[in-house]
C-alpha cells in the first residue's frame, strides 16, 4: 500500500503563521495610532473655544467654504458644529 500525503505542507503552515503575525502587528499599530490621535484631540479641545465659526449644521459649514473642526468646545452646543473657513 502506498500512502499519499494529505493535509497542509509545512511551508503552508509557516506562511499562514507569518501572515497571522503580520495582521496582528498591523492591527496593533493602527489601534495605537488612533488612540493617540483621539487623546490629542481631547486634550487640545476639551473645554476650549471653537477656533472658527459656530454653525448649526455641517452642510452650512461646507456651503460657506469651511471644514468641520473635530472636538468638544465650550461654545458649541448640541447639533452645532465648529467650522474653520478655508477659502478666502
Amino acid at each position: 500500500m502506498k500512502k499519499n500525503a494529505q493535509g497542509l505542507s509545512l511551508s503552508m503552515i509557516v506562511i499562514g503563521a507569518i501572515a497571522i503575525v503580520v495582521v496582528v502587528v498591523v492591527i496593533t499599530f493602527a489601534t495605537n495610532n488612533l488612540m493617540k490621535q483621539r487623546g490629542a484631540i481631547t486634550e487640545t479641545t476639551e473645554g476650549g473655544v471653537c477656533p472658527g465659526i459656530v454653525f448649526n449644521s455641517t452642510t452650512e459649514c461646507y456651503m460657506n467654504g469651511g471644514e468641520v473642526v473635530a472636538g468638544k468646545f465650550s461654545n458649541v452646543k448640541g447639533g452645532q458644529v465648529c467650522c474653520k473657513i478655508t477659502t478666502s
